[in-house]
């Protein structure tokens, strides 16, 4: 006798076969899409700077939250937008999260007395080692700012956790005053050469050093989208092989072992520097000469910013 067969049942089987496939067409249909928006900066497409904008232009809905952050937080006026729009930058236009972090970092500098001026270090400290280099104009292929790392011509041994500071916080206001809007939304790359580098010769292990990197944690709004690592030897490659299974990977994707070969291919080779087969000789002189001028233009800003505030009212509370 033939089985019968229970057509609802087959009916109701199809039916939701055909459901499943449907929401997971859907499902990957949505997934592509958004990997599909995915812009090269990372920043939402709404903010992405073309032809037809001026370099430092700002968008409406980021004018929106500068003039609420100017609003919440008091230390605002005395910075420009295009100042406030970098701490934007830094958390991808999520708006508590730049408050969060621009609160943070005007804290700091309230507490080393430079809220209403530059941040001082001893440069001498700095200009000796000839370990960090980034000159001004140098980019990737992705329009990312590169900073060079020579970190086996670090000396960090007697540097002072004021001037450590001092340098971290300037830095910021420098990149502000060199670089553009639209250059500062690609964020950085980092090239760190580990060749002759000595974990006791060449790290900050100082109490010092320790306080430094608990201090400037979370507090700057560099945006560091890539890290690129040199002359990285056995040890280094152990720990980037446990640490991908110990961090999530969008930490540890940040992180690339390269050739020096590699160097030519994800930057114009005009700007790799020579000793890595490029055409751009490393000037730490003239990289400096830069600094000193914008440090200038810098306190002359301060001090006629700080006049101004004394003649439109009491600043007792300004340091």
């Amino acid at each position: 006798m033939a089985e019968e067969v229970d057509v609802d049942a087959l009916e109701l089987e199809a039916s939701a076969k055909e459901k499943y496939e449907a929401e997971k067409s859907a499902s990957k249909k949505g997934k592509d899409q958004k990997k599909k928006l995915k812009t090269a900066n990372r920043l939402d497409e709404r903010f992405q700077i073309t032809s037809e904008h001026d370099p430092d232009h700002i968008f409406e809905e980021e004018m929106e939250m500068i003039n609420r952050l100017r609003e919440e937080i008091e230390d605002c006026r005395f910075y420009s937008d295009k100042w406030i729009c970098y701490f934007l930058f830094a958390r991808r236009h999520n708006y508590d999260a730049a408050k969060e972090l621009l609160s943070k970092y005007l804290q700091t500098r309230r507490e080393f007395g430079w809220r209403t001026c530059s941040p001082i270090f001893t440069e001498d400290s700095l200009r000796a080692d000839r370990f960090m280099y980034r000159p001004r104009g140098v980019v990737d292929k992705e329009g990312r700012m590169v900073l060079w790392l020579f970190l086996g011509g670090a000396r960090p041994h007697g540097r002072k956790f004021q001037d450590m500071m001092g340098y971290a916080m300037w830095e910021v206001d420098y990149v502000l005053e060199t670089e553009s809007l639209a250059q500062l939304r690609n964020g950085f790359v980092w090239v760190i050469d580990l060749a002759g580098f000595n974990l006791l010769k060449n790290a900050d292990l100082s109490s010092d050093g320790r306080k430094w990197t608990s201090a400037v944690s979370g507090a700057l709004p560099n945006r560091v989208r890539s890290i690129w690592i040199l002359h990285a030897g056995w040890m280094f490659r152990a720990i980037m092989a446990a640490a991908k299974l110990l961090f999530p990977k969008k930490m540890t994707k940040r992180f690339r072992v390269i050739n020096e070969s590699d160097l030519v291919q994800l930057m114009p080779k005009e700007v790799v520097p020579a000793q890595y087969g490029g055409d751009k000789p490393v000037n730490f002189e003239d990289m400096w000469a830069k600094h000193d001028e914008v440090t200038k233009r810098l306190q002359k800003r301060w001090k006629k910013m700080r006049k101004q505030l004394k003649a439109e009212a009491s600043t007792d509370d300004l340091v």
